[in-house]
């Protein structure tokens, strides 16, 4: 597995290995997803930064938010995404 980090710059919360993020993060139990510029949503252990998975959308631009065992988030050509927390499955 790939551990991910990111530095503090300005307030931000740094580099993204795929780029910049697109919003802010969701974090349920010990997992933190966010959306990044290259239009992916991730997820990453909170206590490690090791990326569990990755989820190509094409275009993420609003917040995940998470409930029930699912990650939800919108692209930026109106698609919803409701992914299953663990695996990555997809629509």
């Amino acid at each position: 597995m790939r551990r991910l980090s990111a530095r503090r710059r300005s307030g931000h919360s740094g580099a993204h290995p795929t780029g910049s993020t697109a919003a802010s993060p969701a974090i349920a139990d010990t997992v933190v997803y966010v959306g990044a510029s290259d239009g992916t949503v991730h997820a990453l252990d909170a206590a490690t930064g090791i990326k569990r998975w990755t989820y190509p959308t094409g275009s993420t631009s609003f917040p995940p938010a998470t409930a029930d065992g699912k990650v939800y988030l919108g692209a930026r050509d109106g698609t919803p995404y409701a992914l299953d927390a663990a695996t990555d499955t997809g629509p």
